[in-house]
């Protein structure tokens, strides 16, 4: 399954707060922000893949604008949590890669909600350096349901 949407959506989401943000946390904002206030969706992003998309920790905490870093800052899965489970059957949202070049940017997503797995693909538009970045194109893809056996588990028998 392939969805495209050719949107040209330029969100005010105060990606470059202050001049702090560097063009890939601008850019990873502006993806967050699509996702959670174009779409709705407030998937956790796993914090670990924003941080080596971005290039730090502290590149993100200092670039993301007020609102986006509060809510990433208090629903991200953290880096290397054993408590948290079987990161296979969570619901995340991992950044694959990120690219900058001039003024465009292409972000690549797995988005992963228990056992369904898809992906985005984002291309964003800065013509005018300072401006905040604009979600240009989301292409969805992917859609695919995975099967994880437990360790242990016995085949069900077959009359």
């Amino acid at each position: 399954m392939l969805v495209v949407l050719g949107l040209s959506v330029g969100a005010e989401l105060g990606a470059q707060v202050g001049g702090r943000a560097t063009p890939q946390v601008a850019a990873i904002n502006a993806v967050i922000g699509y996702r959670l206030y174009w779409i709705s969706d407030s998937t956790a992003f796993d914090a670990c893949s924003v941080y080596r998309a971005a290039g730090s920790q502290q590149r993100v905490v200092d670039g993301l604008a007020p609102g986006i870093r509060d809510w990433f800052m208090a629903s991200a899965k953290p880096c290397g949590d054993a408590a948290a489970g079987d990161p296979r059957r969570e619901s995340r949202v991992l950044v694959d890669s990120l690219a900058v070049s001039g003024a465009v940017a292409s972000v690549y997503l797995t988005v992963r909600r228990g056992e369904r797995t898809h992906r985005e693909e984002y291309r964003l538009m800065n013509p005018t350096p300072g401006l905040t970045w604009a979600v240009d194109r989301v292409v969805l893809s992917g859609a695919v349901r995975n099967y994880y056996v437990r360790p242990g588990a016995r085949p069900a028998s077959h009359p």
